[in-house]
């Protein structure tokens, strides 16, 4: 993992790593997840302001690959 990456930004992609995910990190500075079952990314910041986009994320990856 990155140096620099936002503590929860290591869980998140923990997280979608142990469930299948790839990830990728923009010239932005945004996370883009992706799984060969889904049918598009997921894309968030990589420090978000609002812990909703977290919860937002995993959300969408359960919903594009549940488990």
């Amino acid at each position: 993992m990155k140096h620099g990456w936002h503590k929860q930004a290591q869980e998140l992609i923990t997280r979608a790593k142990a469930r299948g995910w790839c990830y990728s990190r923009t010239s932005k500075g945004h996370i883009r997840l992706f799984h060969e079952r889904a049918s598009r990314f997921v894309i968030t910041s990589g420090t978000p302001s609002d812990v909703r986009a977290w919860k937002n994320a995993v959300a969408l990856m359960n919903r594009l690959v549940p488990a």
